[in-house]
Order: C-alpha cells, then sequence, then structure tokens
C-alpha cells in the first residue's frame, strides 16, 4: 500500500495525494503528501541517468526491506547526482536513511507522519545538516510525557549573570538524562527559571 516516488520519497499506507511530487516543502506539513519518508526529497530525474532498485535481505534474525536511488540526477541536471537508501526491517517500526553522496543543496530530509501534523525536518533547502558519505540516519518517534523534577539549590553569584546547575534523574523514560537549569540573579523580573531536559 506504499507509493515510492523517484523524487525521494516513500508514502506509507494509504494516506493519498501524490507522493514526493518534484516541488519539496519542510516537514511536517499537512498538505499531501502525508505519512512521508523523505530521504532527499527533490525534483529527482530516472528518464535520463540512474537506477531505481528495491529489494529484501535477512542476517537470520530480522528480515530488511531497501529502497535505493542510484545516481539520479536532478532534473535538467545531469552533473548533479544521489544515492540513498531506505532500510526497514520488516515488521517493526524500525527505519533509517543511509547515503552515498547529495549533489547540490535544494531537497529536504526528514519525515511526518499520516496527519502531516507530527514530524521533523533535518534538512532544508540548505539549512540544517546534510548526511555524508557513509551516514546512517535514524527515523524515530519520541513520545513526549511531562517530566517532573523536584530539587533545591542555593545560589551565589553576582546579580545579571547566569549559573548553571545540574541534576541527573531517572525513570522510565529509559535511561538517565541531564536536566540544566540557568537561573538569572537579580531582583524580579529576573530571578528566571529556564529548564531544559535532554538525553
Amino acid at each position: 500500500d506504499s507509493i515510492w516516488s523517484v523524487n525521494g520519497g516513500l508514502q506509507l499506507g494509504q494516506a493519498g495525494g501524490l507522493c514526493a511530487p518534484p516541488t519539496n516543502s519542510a516537514l511536517p506539513n499537512p498538505d499531501t503528501p502525508n505519512n512521508l519518508l523523505a530521504p532527499w526529497w527533490t525534483d529527482l530525474d530516472l528518464s535520463s541517468a540512474g537506477n531505481w532498485y528495491v529489494g529484501g535481505l535477512t542476517d537470520g534474525v530480522y528480515n530488511y526491506t531497501i529502497f535505493e536511488w542510484e545516481d539520479v540526477p536532478r532534473f535538467g541536471n545531469n552533473s548533479e547526482t544521489a544515492t540513498f537508501q531506505i532500510w526497514m526491517i520488516d515488521g517493526t517500526d524500525y527505519i533509517w536513511y543511509a547515503y552515498d553522496h547529495l549533489d547540490g543543496t535544494g531537497g529536504t530530509i526528514g519525515a511526518e507522519d499520516a496527519s502531516g501534523m507530527i514530524g521533523d525536518t533535518l534538512y532544508f533547502d540548505g539549512s540544517g545538516s546534510k548526511p555524508a558519505q557513509n551516514d546512517e540516519w535514524l527515523v524515530a518517534s519520541v513520545v513526549d510525557t511531562p517530566a517532573m523534577l523536584e530539587f533545591s539549590v542555593k545560589i551565589t553569584g553576582t546579580p545579571g549573570n547566569y549559573v548553571f546547575n545540574e541534576a541527573v534523574v531517572s525513570g522510565d523514560i529509559g535511561g538517565d538524562h541531564a536536566a540544566f537549569v540557568n537561573t538569572l540573579i537579580g531582583p524580579w523580573p529576573y530571578n528566571l527559571f529556564l529548564p531544559n531536559i535532554y538525553k
């Protein structure tokens, strides 16, 4: 039920719409296509050069489905080509992108869900991180669950300066996480507490 596009995308399920048309956009985007995997969404052209493959592999434990774009040029520009893959472990939600090369700057790397409301863009038309040769990027969803932190601090310092406090917390969200609280010292309204939790 998936739609595979020469333009560097794979639309999963039956979300509808044209899969990865020639004009790319940042993700998420509620406009179609939705439920999109976009390892390199740009205006590509297989009619003049390049190859397109789909295959299956097994390592004896897992079965994999691989979609590959090999040396596919941009439309109207055979000097800029791209070679990249989507790897999936069958029957799971483990998906990653693998790269050999991406010529040029115009393109989108990201993914979004069927609603087009949840997703992320790692690279868009020259902005963000572009993968290098042999890079592999995991496509993963992270459930945003609230975390409660209780702590007390004693602050000494010069008014107007920041003090960085570090706490290590753990719980059922998968391993240890570091929490930083940046505190601006000074009279109200400058005694701000700005927490940021990250793994």
